[in-house]
C-alpha cells in the first residue's frame, strides 16, 4: 500500500502474482487520487486486488500452500503479509 508516500495524492495497494514454482513474477496494482481513493476503502479495495491477483496466479500454473514451498520461496513469500494472505487461501 502507498498512501500518499510516493506521490501527492495518490493512493496506491497491490499484491503479487505467484507462478507455478510459488515464485513472485508479477502483480496487480490499482492507483487512483486520493479522494477516490479514501483510507477507508482501502481495506476492501486491497481485498479486490489480492483477489484479483491469485486468480491471475492460479492461470500461470500457481497452486501451493505457503507450507507447501521449499524453505527459500516460503521466506520471500512470507516477507509480504499481502503474499502471506494469498498463499493461505
Amino acid at each position: 500500500m502507498d498512501d500518499v508516500e510516493n506521490e501527492e495524492g495518490i493512493r496506491c495497494v497491490a499484491a503479487p502474482g505467484f507462478d507455478h514454482e510459488g515464485a513472485v513474477v508479477a502483480s496487480v496494482s490499482l492507483s487512483g487520487p486520493e479522494y477516490r481513493v479514501p483510507p477507508e476503502r482501502l481495506e476492501d479495495l486491497g481485498k479486490q486486488v489480492s483477489e484479483a491477483a491469485l486468480t491471475l496466479s492460479r492461470r500461470i500454473g500457481y497452486r501451493y500452500n505457503v507450507h507447501d514451498l521449499k524453505e527459500e520461496s516460503r521466506e520471500r513469500a512470507l516477507s509480504s503479509k499481502t503474499a502471506l494472505d494469498l498463499h493461505n487461501r
